[in-house]
């Protein structure tokens, strides 16, 4: 009787657990295929990003409020010779690539004094190599066929002369996420019928002294891949790749890239050997005239990231060919499914003082997992719908086995009552025996049995 006692709630509880993980699979897939809780999924993608050593080949020329204070309030009230005598102090100290995170618009008297030093440098023995931005304007919402690109009707250009002199001009558009947050840059774009390279790219190409003419034979696109030079960048089907953050903003007490105020550079503060075989970005930091600033995930304050910091975050990324990708939609639904079912089986089968222990310990190893798959693959984990297969059988399986908790007791309670009954009735053994067989069958439930009496055949 006890065995069989025993197998019933055992098929009883994993019917249970069986319906509970139907139920949630379909819950959570539904949820997860609508793109629901958006925020709240790649929010937790942020806490991958951890703090990771450079190569030591990207600096920063930081255009801060000293600057601002020794040659105007803002950038259009400087005299481009500003810009020339940086440009020939970091060919002195042979820098590799100068990258301008500023946009050259509209032009001045002084741009002829740039152009000179671009020149000259170019024709050096450093022969430092050039990269302008420009800016997409007017972005068309159609994808381009057999190319992740992203498409823009007008482009803001810097000013011609700028253009004939540098190497490469590419563009620098931000893209933010549905929560505001900086975590993807563009690759290719469609300008007018003519694909163009994004400004993190057109730099890596120009440290790897590939000359503009031969650019297209270095990209290969596909469908979901960009490969560039020797690396492959997983791209969706705008072109978007996600890049990866080194550390956090820079502040006065940490900093992930060497940053250097111009000021400090032009009036030769700073050694030469800084620049040395390094790419050097020009841009807006540390001030309080800067508004290109975003929030990045990998601040855990809400500190905001200059553009040429987030610029440096990310050639740095190509540099290293650290690269991160997203789990594949096959796999995630796998994950999803597979989580839920062993976690509803086995809140399923424990008490529900041990179930809360089993689902730490469970979400434990999905983060740790999570962890190791990010340090070996760079791949992220959908975290987020990761823990919901765990948590939502959880309250699921606590609530069911607090029913079926005050299921049994209600029945114990109606057999000691019936129990109590009989005993204080007359021992008419003919009457009472059935009453009780019936009380037993229903709390057993069972459709038959039986009640024999010693000396029965």
């Amino acid at each position: 009787m006890m065995k069989r006692l025993s197998g019933r709630l055992w098929t009883t509880k994993t019917r249970i657990g069986l319906l509970v993980a139907f139920a949630t699979i379909i819950l959570l897939l539904f949820s997860w295929a609508n793109n629901f809780f958006a925020q709240s999924q790649l929010r937790l993608t942020d806490l991958f990003f951890v703090s990771h050593p450079v190569s030591d080949t990207v600096v920063i020329v930081a255009l801060d409020d000293a600057a601002h204070n020794a040659y105007g309030r803002s950038l259009a009230a400087w005299s481009r010779t500003v810009y020339a005598d940086l440009i020939t102090f970091l060919n002195r100290a042979e820098a590799r690539v100068v990258a301008f995170d500023v946009l050259f618009d509209q032009p001045t008297d002084d741009d002829a004094a740039v152009v000179e030093a671009i020149r000259q440098a170019r024709q050096s023995d450093a022969r430092t190599r050039f990269v302008m931005p420009k800016v997409g304007a007017d972005q068309v919402n159609t994808q381009t066929p057999d190319t992740p690109a992203l498409r823009f009707y007008n482009t803001i250009y810097p000013t011609q002369a700028f253009a004939d002199a540098v190497d490469y001009v590419g563009y620098v558009n931000a893209f933010t996420d549905v929560d505001s947050v900086v975590r993807r840059q563009i690759s290719l774009v469609e300008n007018r019928g003519e694909i163009q390279l994004s400004f993190d790219l057109a730099t890596y190409l120009a440290y790897l002294r590939i000359p503009p003419a031969a650019a297209s034979q270095m990209i290969q696109p596909a469908a979901d891949q960009l490969t560039v030079a020797s690396i492959n960048i997983p791209v969706d089907e705008n072109g978007l790749w996600q890049q990866n953050y080194f550390g956090a903003p820079a502040n006065a007490n940490q900093q992930t890239f060497p940053v250097y105020s111009a000021l400090d550079v032009i009036n030769g503060k700073v050694t030469q050997g800084a620049f040395d075989d390094k790419i050097v970005l020009v841009g807006l930091m540390n001030t309080t005239a800067a508004t290109d600033l975003y929030p990045v995930p990998s601040s855990a304050n809400g500190q905001l990231m200059a553009g040429v910091e987030i610029h440096a975050n990310a050639i740095e990324s190509l540099l290293q060919d650290s690269i991160p990708s997203f789990q594949p939609r096959l796999e995630q639904v796998i994950m999803i499914v597979s989580l839920a079912l062993v976690s509803s089986l086995i809140y399923a089968h424990l008490k529900w003082y041990w179930m809360l222990p089993a689902a730490a310990l469970m979400t434990v190893m999905v983060i740790l997992l999570a962890s190791i798959r990010f340090s070996n693959n760079l791949q992220f984990i959908n975290l987020f719908y990761g823990a919901l297969a765990v948590i939502i059988p959880l309250g699921i399986n606590l609530f069911a086995d607090i029913a079926l908790e005050i299921r049994r007791s209600t029945k114990a309670e109606f057999l000691l009552r019936s129990a109590i009954e009989v005993s204080s009735q007359r021992m008419a053994i003919d009457r009472i025996l059935p009453s009780l067989a019936g009380d037993i069958q229903r709390v057993l439930m069972t459709n038959t049995g039986g009640i024999w009496l010693m000396g029965d055949t």
